[in-house]
């Protein structure tokens, strides 16, 4: 019988299960009419629970010496000198063969995944080694953040798996979940309290095209400090119908599979006035003391749900295992991107003061906007691991997890800006020009891949 339903609900969700397991092949078992070699050996009772007599497996070697239960988790074990073969349980008098049966099983898994780098394609932050406004085409001018991706260190997660087999373990059905922890990436850059080095925030002007910059220090004048980070959280779930005893080959997947991936980044700048520094807030012109801070928010989110096809296999040898599948699904994803930001100005014995709009947010364009994409989602699995007993298991695997279309806020920004609409700028307020930055909704794929170490139970 196969009994790799029990662990294969961890490796469903992430590919990395444990599956169905076919009854060893070819052995030679006394027939059940052939005397015991010792006439003084009572024959023992038909085991409970565990055991469950099967007549089908007469006649098939196990390459078990133990002479104990060495449990059959895996799926389909194929025919042929290349497989590998599990124990079974052999009535000395009778002949008879008795094989584990279990209905239950359950596997927890810890996770350590790398995912896909976040992409920040936008040049963010400048400097400028002449002593001039940092844009992007005066001489001198060096990209200190942004133009190359956000790199995520690697996470840890959890998967969980149960499931529940028939009596003939044809047929299973397996649920899994799985977590990762929250990914954080970020960037910074300041400036000493005098203002250098000079640091500008790039961008490129919709009113005469023309590229300039924000300033975010500059001696004598600001001082200040940036920061860009980004967020991740990615999460799924998937329940499968696990069919053994179709063919002589792997056994076959069928399921549904809903995949979460939630990111934010934020782009935040503060900057003081210093006694030469003269800045705008809201139409306003401040100049001496004070601070102001502005904030740009990218937030993505990604939801897949699609049905899945598949097949898994295992092969053994005695405790040892080795266990690989591949599945795919297809369906939709519900793509959402959502933008905004908010500048502050903190004066001197006076409250803080809010305006909507950013840089490259600005109020008019805060947007939250989402659509649905056709998308495939493969994955693939592999595990090498130790039965201990009929019960437990211990295993360690690899897992790539592959997602065709999603949308990642790096790639929502845009440079293009109108200075009217940027509540710091000098010309805030100003008619002209159009509402820009323009939201974009580009899309990418993503993946992710790792290790998993697990213990699985059954029951």
């Amino acid at each position: 019988m196969r009994y790799g339903f029990r662990a294969s609900i961890m490796t469903l969700v992430t590919c990395a299960g444990l599956g169905l397991a076919q009854a060893p092949r070819g052995v030679d078992v006394p027939a059940k009419d052939a005397e015991p070699t010792d006439p003084t050996v009572q024959s023992p009772a038909e085991p409970a629970g565990l055991w469950t007599k099967t007549k089908d497996k007469v006649g098939h070697k196990s390459g078990d010496k133990d002479g104990e239960c060495a449990p059959e988790w895996g799926v389909s074990v194929p025919d042929g000198p290349n497989a590998f073969e599990g124990g079974y349980y052999t009535d000395p008098h009778t002949g008879a063969t008795y094989y584990p049966q279990a209905h239950v099983w359950a596997s927890v898994d810890y996770l350590r995944w790398w995912i896909k780098n976040a992409p920040l394609p936008e040049p963010l932050l400048t400097t400028n080694s002449t002593g001039v406004l940092p844009a992007l085409d005066a001489s001198g001018t060096q990209v200190l953040i942004g133009g190359r991706d956000l790199k995520f260190d690697s996470l840890n997660g959890g998967r969980f798996t149960v499931g529940f087999t028939n009596d003939s373990q044809s047929l299973g059905i397996s649920v899994t979940g799985f977590l990762l922890e929250q990914g954080r990436a970020t960037q910074r850059a300041s400036s000493d309290a005098a203002g250098n080095p000079i640091l500008g925030r790039p961008v490129l002007n919709s009113l005469d095209s023309t590229e300039t910059a924000l300033f975010v220090a500059a001696p004598g004048a600001f001082a200040g400090r940036f920061a860009v980070s980004q967020s991740l959280r990615l999460w799924g779930a998937e329940a499968n119908v696990l069919a053994s005893r179709m063919w002589s080959g792997p056994d076959f997947i069928v399921g549904v599979r809903y995949l979460g991936l939630e990111e934010g980044l934020a782009i935040d700048q503060a900057t003081d006035l210093l006694p030469g520094g003269v800045t705008g807030f809201n139409g306003q012109t401040i100049a001496g003391a004070g601070t102001i801070t502005i904030g740009d928010r990218f937030e993505t989110r990604n939801d897949f749900l699609g049905g899945q096809i598949g097949l898994q296999d295992e092969w053994r040898w005695r405790h040892f295992f080795a266990f690989a599948s591949a599945k795919v699904a297809l369906g939709d994803m519900h793509e959402s991107v959502r933008v905004f930001g908010g500048t502050n100005l903190l004066l001197p014995g006076a409250a803080v003061q809010s305006t909507p709009g950013g840089l490259l947010a600005v109020g008019p364009n805060s947007i939250l906007r989402s659509k649905d994409e056709f998308t495939v989602v493969p994955e693939f699995a592999a595990q090498v691991g130790y039965d201990i007993n009929c019960n437990v298991r211990l295993y360690v695997g690899y897992n790539f997890l592959y997602v065709g279309d999603v949308v990642r806020p790096g790639d929502q920004i845009s440079r293009v800006s109108n200075p009217a609409l940027v509540p710091s700028s000098l010309q805030f307020g100003q008619a002209g020009g159009t509402s820009v930055p323009t939201p974009q909704f580009k899309t990418t794929d993503f993946w992710a891949q790792g290790l998993n170490f697990g213990v699985a139970f059954r029951f």
